[in-house]
């Protein structure tokens, strides 16, 4: 078969075949992003230049994050194992130059952001994509061998340890959790041992609470999410504020534009607590519909999977469904309570540029494979006598 008759086969004729599932997925993202936009259109401040408000800048970015999607999708999931090497080795490289003062931007003391002229952008998120590529080469590298302790957990954590350490230092413990999350996830479907990674879970856990004792900031989360209602107006008041804005809501909430606690009442409402503003102004059924999206988003993307046509393929799009759920997931549990605040976008809503050219990315993987594995492997089929 000639590289045209597999670009056939695997569905290279754009949105030909393209199945009913992909376009619910699509029609899922549009939605959060149509929620997330009419949130900000009241939470972007006052300016007389669209360009000036979080909802101008947050259409621009739009653009840009719809046409790097396209780009994703076109290319398809498949040819990205020849980008394994130079995706892994570029995520490792602006992961290390983030830390080096000048280049990287400290801000509230944490080197999270690298400069291009007015733009920034964030190196963990795009490291996203070579992680993801970097793991499914090497499980399906080894396939069942990874049922073995050396192959299927040791070496794994080798490659998975630079990432973990380089995001540490930033410091962002948050991401580093998902990124061992979604590690975790996929060795676990890789057919790792579990007894292997739940060791890995209780170092981890470990390692997590010396961090937080480690660290001021990071243990007056804690104990004020221990006890929010105690530390309301000091290290609670974000979560506390978040909180009021969904009670205000109530069922139908206060209506768009109406809400008042992007009013500088809630700190960062349009990046990582404007799921409580979408909770004060559209209300109860908005955000149980934005986590009915997602719930969506996952059982159509997990009912693909069973059609992966191999392992690398498989991996790279159960890696990508998990870092966009697990960020939905983490973010959603923050801003309700659940879990102790900590400093995270919600994928589709939250304004910003890097996480969501980079969800967009995964999104356009993620519709590749809805493209590509509905189309038969041998193009005409052959009768044998």
């Amino acid at each position: 078969m000639n590289e045209e008759e597999k670009g056939e086969a695997r569905g290279w004729s754009g949105l030909k075949g393209f199945p009913i599932r992909g376009w619910l997925l699509l029609l899922c993202v549009f939605a959060l992003a149509s929620i997330g936009l009419t949130v900000l259109l009241s939470a972007g401040g006052n300016s007389d230049s669209l360009l000036g408000t979080y909802f101008g800048r947050q259409i621009l970015w739009f653009t840009i994050a719809i046409a790097f999607g396209a780009c994703a999708f076109l290319f398809g999931v498949d040819r990205l194992r020849y980008l394994v090497f130079p995706a892994a080795i570029i995520s490792l490289i602006f992961l290390v130059l983030v830390l080096i003062p000048g280049i990287g931007v400290e801000v509230n003391g944490a080197r999270r952001w690298i400069s291009l002229g007015p733009m920034r952008f964030q190196p963990s998120e795009f490291g996203k994509i070579g992680f993801l590529c970097m793991l499914g080469w090497y499980v399906s590298r080894n396939g069942r061998r990874m049922a073995s302790f050396v192959p299927g957990f040791v070496i794994p954590a080798c490659f998975v340890a630079p990432f973990v350490a380089l995001l540490i230092l930033e410091p962002d413990l948050g991401t580093t959790v998902l990124y061992m999350t979604v590690a975790g996830v996929i060795l676990l479907a890789a057919g790792t041992p579990f007894r292997a990674l739940l060791l890995a879970f209780v170092l981890a856990a470990i390692g997590i609470t010396v961090l937080i004792l480690d660290s001021p900031e990071r243990l007056q989360r804690v104990t004020s999410f221990l006890d929010l209602e105690g530390n309301r107006s000091e290290g609670g008041y974000q979560l506390w504020q978040g909180i009021l804005g969904f009670s205000v809501g109530g069922l139908e909430g206060a209506g768009p534009g109406r809400g008042r606690q992007h009013l500088s009442f809630l700190p960062e409402a349009h990046t990582d607590f404007i799921f409580a503003v979408v909770g004060e102004e559209l209300g109860f059924f908005a955000t149980g519909g934005v986590v009915l999206l997602f719930a969506t988003f996952t059982i159509l993307v997990v009912s693909q999977l069973r059609k992966a046509p191999d392992l690398y393929q498989f991996t790279v799009v159960f890696g990508a469904l998990g870092f966009i759920i697990g960020q939905a997931m983490i973010n959603m549990g923050v801003v309700t309570g659940l879990l102790p605040t900590k400093g995270m976008s919600l994928p589709f809503l939250s304004y910003g540029g890097s996480n969501l050219v980079v969800v967009s990315v995964l999104t356009g993987i993620i519709l590749s494979a809805f493209r590509d594995w509905e189309a038969p492997v041998i193009p005409r089929p052959v009768e044998i006598e």
